[in-house]
């Protein structure tokens, strides 16, 4: 995915913003504050400082939007080494497994997914996914975690190496960007829907915020 040169070209092109009481400007920079890691609360304090009062309900309603329109979805493509790892946040105090690869030569992420808990049977729903998002034969660097050892081969990878330092470390630095913004994240989630749905959301928003405009 090449990088948005125009980010209000990127946010007019999703159509979300229809209603005019404050300008597109102002909405399309209080949702990337949001997904930088600046909390609702911050962010709203922000712009009452600029003398631009918007309530934190306003910023979780236009960050909402556009988590909403946006969709994760590379086009295949051959990619010559993984790095694959998990992790796990709290969304409203309920643990969630976060399972993400990334192009361990770009650092980019590939792809994602979330589940309730650690096993083998979920380590390979979420590496069958992205074996249709890879062309080609890659290497695919994992921790020991017990749930990679059949998975790996069970979902059509051929080339299986555990690493803990070296190439892997891009998955790690990856990680690292997302647990300080689910630290903002998760007391932000609606209890209302499942946890999985809040989470979707905002990786969603996180994916496109990391490859287009860190």
């Amino acid at each position: 995915m090449e990088p948005t040169t125009d980010v209000f070209t990127f946010f007019r092109n999703l159509n979300v913003f229809v209603r005019n009481k404050k300008r597109f400007e102002l909405k399309v920079m209080a949702v990337l504050l949001n997904a930088f890691g600046l909390s609702l609360r911050k962010t709203s304090s922000f712009f009452r400082l600029l003398s631009e009062p918007v309530s934190k309900s306003s910023v979780e309603e236009w960050t909402r939007k556009v988590e909403e329109k946006l969709s994760f979805n590379p086009k295949p493509r051959e990619y010559p080494v993984i790095a694959v790892d998990e992790t796990v946040v709290k969304c409203r105090g309920q643990p969630l497994y976060v399972w993400v690869a990334v192009d361990a030569v770009t650092r980019q992420p590939i792809w994602f997914g979330v589940s309730l808990t650690r096993t083998t049977q979920n380590a390979l729903r979420f590496l069958r996914r992205l074996r249709k998002r890879c062309l080609g034969d890659p290497v695919i660097l994992t921790d020991r975690g017990p749930w990679y050892r059949d998975a790996v081969s069970r979902a059509g990878f051929r080339n299986h190496v555990h690493q803990s330092f070296g190439l892997r470390s891009s998955v790690e630095r990856f990680f690292g960007y997302l647990k300080d913004r689910t630290r903002v994240f998760y007391n932000n989630t609606n209890p209302k829907k499942t946890p999985f749905t809040p989470l979707v959301d905002f990786l969603e928003l996180f994916m496109h915020w990391h490859i287009e405009w860190r």
